[in-house]
């Protein structure tokens, strides 16, 4: 069975994720709409943010999520719960929210480590 390590970062209020790439010595290649196939055929770091804007520092006061999307899920993974309940459409956008700062900007950073095309699937 597989694990799953969740880690609690403060987040950088007022800090661009393009600062936070520079310090980390790491290069922005491109930003690629949700939907769409990236196209970096290498290993990296891919990020989903609420902006296509590196220097943005402001993201959305509350987590933008599409209902389909998350029926999507459900349908697909029906073993999902929420404090150990089955999830529903409700339950899991309220847990989905409750684990987003409120105005921040990057939902998830991931490693790739073959390539970020493959990762994304």
């Amino acid at each position: 069975m597989a694990s799953l390590a969740i880690i609690s970062v403060a987040p950088l209020r007022g800090v661009p994720l393009g600062s936070v790439l520079d310090a980390a010595g790491l290069t922005w290649e491109s930003v690629t709409p949700w939907g769409t196939k990236p196209s970096l055929e290498e290993p990296g770091i891919y990020i989903v943010s609420t902006s296509a804007d590196p220097d943005s520092v402001a993201g959305p006061p509350v987590l933008p999520l599409s209902e389909e999307r998350l029926a999507d899920l459900l349908r697909v993974r029906p073993e999902v719960t929420v404090a150990g309940q089955p999830a529903d459409l409700d339950s899991l956008g309220q847990a989905l929210r409750m684990m987003s700062p409120t105005g921040e900007t990057v939902l998830y950073v991931g490693l790739a480590g073959t390539t970020v095309t493959v990762a994304h699937r």
